[in-house]
């Protein structure tokens, strides 16, 4: 993802520059998956962009970054496994955030395995790619995450590839505790309020 002002809060980045944590946002979007737009994008003093991987290795090897603690905004799959597999190379501590999971009715899963029988081509890239991230992670190309911090007890189950897992809350409940205890409401009046679609799974 690139940087917004809602990457931003979330993450608490602007919180630990202000309690004086040295803070870079890498943005690799370029990288992994070419140029895109997106809405809020915004670029900062802590901010790098990347299109190659030659760039992301000479930041690996400066003296600075050695004890860096790397928080990947990437979910792990083949398809980034080379970028995983750099920064395993480096030994760099990598944490991760379990978030945001949603259950798949399972008719869902069925129509989606149906509709990829149709584009063959889609779906041998699909099976290497998923070969791909599991062997890499098998012959220990990519080292496990140092922590993981998953959000829910499904996640908390599941095998996250870490040394150690944490429960959290979800980010989204920090931030309902946190303005539940505002005194000023942010919209005065008569207001719509619009539903999640997710919100049956939630």
């Amino acid at each position: 993802m690139h940087l917004t002002d809602k990457v931003s809060r979330d993450w608490y980045i602007d919180f630990l520059i202000s309690k004086g944590v040295n803070v870079e946002f890498w943005d690799v979007i370029p990288l992994l998956r070419g140029e895109f737009d997106e809405v809020g994008h915004k670029t900062t003093y802590y901010s790098r962009s990347f299109k190659t991987y030659s760039e992301v290795e000479a930041m690996l090897k400066t003296p600075e970054n050695s004890e860096a603690l790397y928080i990947m905004l990437i979910n792990y799959d083949g398809y980034v496994a080379e970028f995983f597999r750099l920064l395993s190379k480096y030994n760099c501590k990598m944490l991760f955030f379990a978030w945001g999971a949603a259950p798949l009715l399972r008719i869902k899963k069925w129509r989606e395995r149906f509709l990829s029988l149709l584009t063959p081509f889609l779906l041998i890239e699909k099976v290497f790619y998923k070969l791909k991230g599991i062997v890499y992670r098998k012959l220990k190309l990519v080292k496990p995450f140092e922590t993981v911090f998953a959000a829910g007890s499904v996640l908390s189950k599941r095998d996250l590839h870490a040394v150690k897992v944490v429960p959290i809350n979800l980010v989204d409940y920090d931030h309902y505790c946190k303005v539940k205890l505002e005194k000023e409401r942010f919209v005065e009046g008569r207001y719509a309020v619009f539903l999640d679609v997710n919100l049956p799974y939630q």
